[in-house]
């Protein structure tokens, strides 16, 4: 499955592997409607616009900020989701494939409230249907997702009318999912100390071996190393040390120097400072590589 790295359509799709993709595509090798179903899910995409960057009004979806250090369900509440994954599926083709239109167009349907035609409205329900399904599975049968048209606090105002869950129940949510990763790295990191600096790296080495390819301005591949450094500090827009930066997003120390180097160069990160006093953050404009 895939989904645009830079969208705001919220859309995971099911497609052939028997192509070669570009490198405005995210690809998820799965093809599991409960994985499916939580990626499809507002919750996860509530996370994903938190924590994800931003170019202008759309999402850039982030492999490591997005999908890496999302708290799924646990593995055995996956098989519950495949029935809500496979209908909100169906339901989305079929109303693609009648109306002839593409993905960025449907999304305006469902987030237009003046738009009741029955697929649409069928196809918020299932949209609903889905979320609820994924809620339970966290074992969130409390949460009243309360979804609708709300105006989001993800978009700017005047751009942010969405049909979408409740944004109070979004930041239930997030504090939820929050509280969730915290459980699990104490966990994790009682048990193995290196643990989960080590899967920060293991998603480091893929990205530096191909498996992962964006680009900058220039036109050049930009590495996996140089995609977590700026992840994370597009994520925590302060001047930060070394140590700080090294610790937040997983990098290798010996990956260091030529990492911050490139991003230097790049007109990516900036430094104030020098030696050991040196600090860096992303410029405004690092989205736009």
């Amino acid at each position: 499955m895939v989904i645009a790295r830079v969208s705001s359509t919220n859309a995971f799709s099911f497609v052939s592997a028997y192509q070669v993709f570009d490198c405005a595509l995210i690809v998820v090798a799965s093809n599991d409607f409960g994985l499916f179903s939580v990626l499809q899910s507002g919750i996860h995409f509530t996370y994903a616009w938190q924590y994800g960057g931003k170019m202008k009004y759309d999402l850039r979806y982030s492999p490591t900020m997005c999908f890496v250090t999302f708290p799924f369900p646990e593995k055995d509440k996956l098989k519950t989701l495949n029935h809500p994954g496979l209908n909100f599926n169906n339901e989305r083709k079929n109303v693609l494939e009648e109306r002839e239109i593409g993905l960025t167009r449907l999304a305006n349907l469902i987030n237009d409230p003046n738009c009741n035609d029955l697929d649409i409205v069928r196809l918020r329900d299932e949209m609903s249907n889905l979320d609820l399904h994924v809620a339970r599975a966290y074992g969130w049968d409390d949460m009243h997702l309360d979804h609708g048209f709300h105006q989001v606090n993800y978009l700017p105002s005047g751009r942010n009318l969405r049909f979408a869950i409740a944004p109070e129940m979004q930041t239930e949510i997030l504090r939820r999912l929050s509280l969730l990763n915290r459980e699990r790295h104490e966990k994790e990191t009682n048990s193995n100390p290196t643990l989960f600096t080590s899967i920060r790296r293991e998603a480091i080495t893929e990205k530096n071996q191909g498996l992962d390819l964006s680009y900058d301005t220039h036109g050049s591949a930009l590495s996996g190393a140089k995609e977590v450094v700026l992840d994370y500090l597009q994520t925590n827009m302060n001047w930060l040390a070394k140590d700080d930066i090294l610790s937040g997003s997983g990098l290798p120390a010996n990956q260091w120097q030529s990492t911050i180097n490139q991003l230097l160069a790049d007109g990516l990160v900036e430094r104030q400072g020098e030696r050991r006093g040196a600090r860096y953050r992303a410029v405004k404009n690092g989205d736009n590589r």
